[in-house]
């Protein structure tokens, strides 16, 4: 997957593309329960829900390519990040992929039966299972974000990885800067205040 990474800087793809399947996640719970409501009311007709179901087969296949390309990015970061957050990252992807899976195959049989109290059944379900699929899609991706803001598992990509320490020199360098200044604004309090006290002593 990374071979189609269109990043020339050598940024990885798996971020990019995370945002597919989680994105689509967040959006068909509201998308299942506006057209149940609506097919209910007689608003629209059974066949608005095939909306839900093409939404959900694009979380599928943005889930199947991220999941594809973060076992490369999940190779690139060994030695670099610890093996217990990106097992947690990795498991919830993988409870995100299997829920999402069931609530497709649910909400594609919904927009088959005929029956309308079957179809009203399996679009409810369809609803509450989205909706677990959401949470545990926020989880997966905090997890992942654990993984580059805590873990530094962009150390791996980039130039920190080589030894490139200059951004928290420059970091450092502007905190000794503003200790000095500090520094020397207290002696410069101190003189004014022994002045003052000889001032006083020659009245």
């Amino acid at each position: 997957m990374e071979t189609l990474n269109p990043f020339k800087d050598g940024t990885p793809f798996h971020p990019a593309l995370v945002h597919v399947p989680i994105g689509a996640a967040m959006f068909v719970p509201l998308l299942a329960f506006l057209f149940i409501v609506a097919i209910q009311k007689k608003w629209l007709t059974p066949k608005i829900w095939w909306v839900v179901v093409i939404a959900q087969l694009v979380a599928v296949l943005g889930g199947i390519m991220s999941y594809n390309s973060g076992e490369f990015a999940k190779d690139m970061v060994v030695g670099v990040v610890p093996d217990s957050p990106v097992e947690e990252h990795e498991k919830l992807a993988q409870y995100f992929m299997i829920g999402l899976s069931i609530s497709t195959v649910i909400s594609l049989a919904a927009a088959f039966v005929k029956a309308e109290k079957a179809a009203l059944g399996l679009r409810v379900l369809t609803l509450l299972l989205s909706l677990g699929v959401m949470a545990v899609s926020a989880k997966a991706g905090h997890a992942g974000g654990r993984l580059i803001y805590i873990h530094y598992a962009g150390d791996a990509y980039g130039p920190r990885s080589e030894g490139d320490t200059s951004f928290c020199d420059d970091q450092n360098g502007d905190k000794k800067d503003g200790d000095k200044k500090d520094g020397d604004k207290k002696d410069g309090d101190k003189k004014g205040d022994k002045k003052d006290d000889k001032d006083d002593d020659d009245k």
